[in-house]
């Protein structure tokens, strides 16, 4: 049987491109696709008990002699610095989380032996906290005075404080000036433990004038907004002094330098001239 004619003209692009391709090759299959690994747990739920509602007379052994019915308690610390209204606020350390959880869910019992009032014992179980949930927090409501150290000896109770920044105060709010701060603690559990005990409440000053703090977590636009305004705490590196070259001195420099803060030309920011240090004179 005679084998049927090729078509005339030139071959369709498909057999010039198999053709100039040379021999065929054959490609191995693609690797399975690698499972991404799973996110470190940040330690959740955690061995630690948060006690608020207790009365005024409660003491430590009170606490833990009460709570030995329940499981093993390695430590017990009442918070100090609280308001009085609410009642008296501890960290309790349990021995494992098995047994803190028994502790929180079985806290009604409680009523009876400690007070009048129900206590309130909450256990970071990672379910109630939000996505962005971390050990950053945002706390609004800080004396002006003496920022720092109230900072310290408000949130040291909940965990170690790794660096904070003073924001500046805001400009006429309020009759009393407070500030605010982003704090970074040790782990997520002593951030949890923190707004839960102090958002809200009533906290002593230095003067002993009682304030309202606000505390969240913080969100990454309060990260960028905080650049500007951050002063940062002995805890943190500060920035290196600005460097001059030349034999340019330091008035010649600030005559064509811009201010940061009011951005007038003729000085830096915090000199007497700047209008937005408040110290300038009407005439400037």
């Amino acid at each position: 049987r005679p084998s049927p004619r090729p078509p005339s003209g030139p071959p369709p692009p498909a057999v010039l491109l198999a053709a100039s391709a040379g021999p065929k090759v054959v490609l191995p299959p693609p690797p399975p696709p690698v499972p991404e690994a799973e996110a470190p747990s940040p330690g959740l739920p955690g061995r630690r008990l948060l006690m608020m509602g207790l009365p005024t007379e409660a003491g430590e052994d009170m606490v833990q002699e009460i709570l030995n019915f329940f499981g093993d308690v390695e430590a017990v610390r009442l918070l100090e610095g609280l308001a009085d209204e609410g009642g008296r606020a501890a960290l309790v350390t349990m021995a494992d989380v098995e047994q803190a959880a028994r502790v929180a869910e079985e806290s009604g019992l409680l009523a009876p032996e400690v007070g009048a009032e129900p206590v309130t014992i909450w256990q970071v179980t990672g379910d109630e906290l939000p996505p962005h949930a971390s050990n950053n927090l945002h706390v609004a409501g800080l004396p002006d005075e003496n920022a720092e150290d109230f900072l310290h000896s408000m949130l040291s109770q909940f965990g170690d404080i790794l660096d904070f920044r003073i924001l500046a105060p805001p400009e006429g709010r309020g009759q009393r000036p407070t500030c605010a701060a982003l704090v970074r603690l040790q782990d997520v559990e002593s951030a949890a433990l923190a707004l839960k005990c102090l958002d809200g409440r009533s906290v002593e000053a230095a003067d002993g004038v009682a304030v309202q703090l606000k505390v969240q977590f913080k969100s990454h636009k309060e990260d960028r907004a905080a650049g500007a305004q951050a002063v940062w705490g002995p805890c943190v590196v500060p920035p290196p002094p600005r460097a001059f070259s030349g034999v340019e001195s330091l008035s010649e420099r600030k005559r064509t330098s811009r201010c940061v803060r009011c951005l007038q030309v003729g000085h830096w920011a915090g000199d007497p001239e700047c209008l937005a240090s408040g110290t300038a004179s009407a005439s400037t």
